[in-house]
C-alpha cells in the first residue's frame, strides 16, 4: 500500500507538481513507523525519481537515506512526536534539499513542504491507529 503511494507521488512529482511531495511522504512515514523494509523502498524511490528527471542516479537516494538516517538516529533523544521537532527537522531537510539539489532556496516552497510534511504525517498517524498501514 505504502509502495504503491510513493510510486504515485513519484510520477506526480516528476510530471508537473513543483513541491517535494515524495520527501514529506517520507519524513512523515518515517517519523509514525519503522519497519525493516523501509530503507529499501525509500532507496528505490530515489532511484525512480532520479531516471524520470534525468538526475544523476543514486543521488536522490542517497539524499533520502541520509535524511531517515538522521531521523532515526535523534528519533530516541529528542520527542519525535512533537509538532515542533516535526517543524525544525522539517525545515532543516528541506532547505538542504532545495540547496543540494536546486541552488537556490525559495522560502514559500520550504513553507509548502513543511505544510505538506504536517498533512502526511497526520494522514499517516491516522491511518496507523486504524491499522490500515
Amino acid at each position: 500500500m505504502i509502495v504503491l503511494l510513493f510510486l504515485i507521488l513519484v510520477f506526480l512529482q516528476a510530471s508537473f507538481i513543483p513541491v517535494n511531495l515524495v520527501l514529506a511522504a517520507i519524513l512523515a512515514y518515517a517519523m509514525i513507523k519503522i519497519e525493516k523494509n523501509f530503507i529499501l523502498i525509500l532507496f528505490f524511490t530515489g532511484v525512480l525519481f532520479d531516471v524520470l528527471n534525468l538526475r544523476v542516479i543514486g543521488l536522490t537516494s542517497l539524499f533520502y537515506l541520509i535524511v531517515c538516517l538522521a531521523l532515526f538516529l535523534y528519533q530516541k533523544k529528542f520527542k519525535s512526536k512533537n509538532l515542533f521537532y516535526i517543524l525544525i527537522f522539517g525545515l532543516i531537510v528541506f532547505c538542504l534539499e532545495a540547496w543540494i539539489f536546486n541552488k537556490n532556496i525559495s522560502l514559500l516552497k520550504v513553507l509548502l513542504e513543511t505544510i505538506a510534511l504536517f498533512g502526511w504525517y497526520y494522514l499517516f498517524s491516522l491511518f496507523v491507529s486504524m491499522l490500515w498501514i
